[in-house]
């Protein structure tokens, strides 16, 4: 009579360690859902996750001042877009903007992806700034585990940008 709960409670207690752990089961999916300041939106097959990279949410580029940020895809995929939620000249200015975007290999050093972009930037509806989207006409095919750079910079004299919100490499 006394082996009985014994054994259930012990096989009990042993489920619990057969369970995924609650907290890496939240941060799994957190990782998978929830964006992050920087994000690579991949598409396999039948599943569409976020893998979010470490990037402040607002950031303020001077003239002459670039980022860049390391980023390895977790899966393999073609790179066809960069979105920008907002980005805004903080100064009134008649004069255009030039931000450089940069695409690169780590193992290379090869430059698979460059573009200037030349805007006001002004804000018009939102007081963050509009929204910015880059296609490629040529996307980037990119491998599980490969290293790449990201460089951003604004290459206009007297200009400053800010960027608010998630940046997103589109897959």
């Amino acid at each position: 009579t006394v082996i009985i709960p014994v054994v259930f409670g012990s096989i009990s207690f042993l489920n619990i360690y057969s369970q995924p752990m609650t907290r890496i089961a939240a941060s799994e999916w957190i990782y998978r859902h929830v964006p992050g300041a920087v994000n690579l939106n991949l598409t396999t097959g039948d599943n569409d996750f976020i893998q979010p990279l470490p990037f402040p949410n607002f950031t303020r580029l001077g003239s002459g001042e670039s980022i860049s940020f390391e980023f390895s895809p977790a899966v393999n995929g073609q790179i066809s877009a960069i979105l920008f939620d907002h980005v805004v000249n903080p100064e009134i200015t008649e004069t255009d903007s030039s931000l450089s975007i940069v695409i690169s290999s780590i193992l290379t050093g090869e430059v698979l992806f460059s573009q200037t972009v030349q805007n006001g930037f002004q804000r018009a509806g939102d007081s963050r700034g509009d929204p910015l989207e880059i296609l490629f006409e040529t996307p980037i095919t990119v491998e599980e585990g490969q290293q790449f750079q990201f460089d951003l910079s604004v290459v206009t004299q007297e200009s400053s940008l800010q960027f608010f919100g998630n940046i997103n490499l589109v897959f």
